[in-house]
């Protein structure tokens, strides 16, 4: 199982090789697609990830959870090729909408199969999968760091290399991910197809606990790859150089790396719920001062920081989320819980497209900076109120 655990992470940091990232947005703006429309394209991402997301987590319950995340690297290829074989409005629309698909399969797959793995080999599963989320965000760094200096060199003209590295690295990850080990509780082969989901609808209105994550979850969701869709146009208009645009990235990740690998470490001195808490009311803050910030420098300083800490409440709300799931369905349950992410994900971008057409790219990560004040006050009450109760 420990080399299990290893190819898991491997591939993961594979598919975190997003050498396109710093040049995506630049990339669409200069074949004059807008930036509403760039982010009606991300709405239509979540909107499939949201409706695929628990049909794909039965699916992998039923098929295996490394089929299920072989399959999302794979279809996640397919919808990057599509974009930079037939960049306009319309393609980037569908292809993000098929890669909303890709991220659906591969949504709760890769937590439910290091769990599986963590189990049989007697490892603490909050661990691994804070390194987990770190290998792919070590991806990130790296490949972003490469695309900073490429872009510096050799400008617009290596706009398209460098998507062609990120599809290569994709499918690498998809064809490393389907020679995992199948690891699956017995399945009564007699079963219905509503069987998962009706024994997770079971276990939800049972659980109070799942039910406040599926609060939670939305109101802590920290807007990462928002985020990386958005911050290049804001860089740009405050005349920072274009190799931070993927420097930036680059660093932060690599911050991000080493926080997320030691995130748990914050249970003991905090507990969960705190750390939790704290996360996000500190994200707000950053997020705050990344758009009121006009010095170049600072705006540098500002996005390191922020990406240090984004998402490091994950770690936290899938052990919530796993330790009251069982095996048979953990996909399943995983995948619903994961559906409240891309609710408010999707309600975040259409919010984000339809404010920039009265104002700017700063006002909105100032709003959603305040917006998580109130989340992370919210979420810390329910908490408390399921943690009260079991007392």
């Amino acid at each position: 199982m420990n080399t299990q655990i290893r190819k898991l992470f491997f591939a993961n940091f594979l598919g975190g090789l997003y050498f396109y990232l710093p040049i995506f947005t630049l990339f669409l703006l200069d074949k004059n697609i807008s930036l509403a429309t760039i982010m009606f394209a991300q709405f239509s991402y979540s909107i499939l990830c949201f409706l695929f997301e628990v049909p794909t987590g039965v699916l992998a319950d039923r098929m295996g959870h490394q089929k299920s995340v072989a399959l999302g690297f794979f279809v996640d290829f397919i919808g990057l090729l599509l974009i930079v074989l037939f960049p306009s409005a319309v393609m980037l629309i569908a292809a993000q909408g098929l890669r909303g698909i890709g991220g659906s399969l591969l949504s709760g797959s890769k937590e439910a199969l290091l769990y599986e793995y963590c189990k049989k080999a007697n490892r603490s599963y909050k661990k691994d999968f804070s390194h987990l989320f770190s290998y792919d965000v070590l991806g990130v760094a790296i490949s972003t760091f490469l695309t900073g200096v490429i872009i510096q060199v050799y400008g617009q003209a290596s706009y398209v290399p460098i998507f062609g590295f990120t599809i290569v690295s994709v499918i690498i990850a998809g064809i490393l991910s389907a020679t995992l080990t199948p690891v699956h509780t017995q399945i009564d082969t007699g079963r219905d197809q509503f069987h998962e989901i009706r024994k997770t609808w079971k276990l939800f209105l049972s659980t109070k606990m799942l039910q406040v994550l599926f609060i939670v979850v939305g109101l802590t969701y920290q807007g990462r790859y928002i985020l990386m869709d958005m911050y290049q146009p804001h860089m740009v208009t405050n005349h920072v150089i274009p190799f931070f645009l993927g420097a930036a990235l680059s660093i932060g990740n690599v911050a991000s790396y080493f926080f997320i690998r030691k995130a748990y470490l914050l249970e003991k001195p905090l507990g969960s719920k705190m750390a939790i808490t704290l996360l996000t009311v500190l994200t707000g803050i950053l997020y705050i001062l990344f758009g009121w910030f006009t010095n170049p420098y600072l705006i540098i300083a500002t996005f390191v920081a922020l990406f240090g800490i984004l998402g490091a409440v994950v770690v936290y709300i899938s052990d919530y989320a796993n330790s009251h799931t069982p095996s048979d369905i953990r996909a399943t349950v995983l995948s619903g819980i994961n559906l409240s992410r891309e609710i408010f994900k999707t309600g975040y971008k259409l919010l984000f497209a339809v404010a920039l057409g009265f104002t700017s790219l700063a006002n909105v990560f100032i709003g959603f900076g305040i917006f998580l004040f109130f989340g992370a006050w919210i979420s810390y009450t329910l908490l408390s109120t399921v943690e009260a109760k079991k007392e």
